[in-house]
């Protein structure tokens, strides 16, 4: 009897000593790291700033010329921003939508440039 009851408290003691080191463990491992949370503060400022980029093209504010200039750099710095939180975060779908951004970045890109191809004629010659 007297051997279970000191096992019983020596179990005891171990919880209570080892318990603060568990939660703690546990609560790093929940909170985000601090330029991940950064990280999606920025992104959430580029998509924020798309978005108002095409409520200005709506309303006349801007050219289409000027804002699909506009639109392709923030893609391309989203993209760099979500490259930068695949580092931290190796899952799926934050290399999915990295690959989306670069795919719409590169289809922009390609628009452009038949627009400009587009608009390029030979001259006419008089005979």
């Amino acid at each position: 009897m007297g051997i279970t009851l000191g096992i019983v408290l020596v179990l005891a003691a171990l919880v209570v000593v080892v318990y603060p080191f568990v939660i703690v463990q546990r609560r790093r491992a929940n909170s985000p790291d601090p330029a991940v949370q950064r990280l999606r503060a920025a992104r959430t400022r580029v998509y924020r700033q798309i978005e108002e980029l095409g409520a200005e093209l709506k309303s006349g504010e801007i050219a289409q010329e000027e804002h699909e200039a506009q639109v392709h750099e923030l893609r391309i710095a989203a993209a760099r921003i979500l490259r930068e939180m695949s580092v931290f975060e190796s899952d799926t779908a934050t290399e999915a939508e990295i690959e989306r951004e670069i795919a719409a970045a590169r289809r922009e890109r390609a628009s452009d440039a038949r627009e400009a191809d587009a608009g390029v004629s030979e001259p006419e010659v008089d005979r």
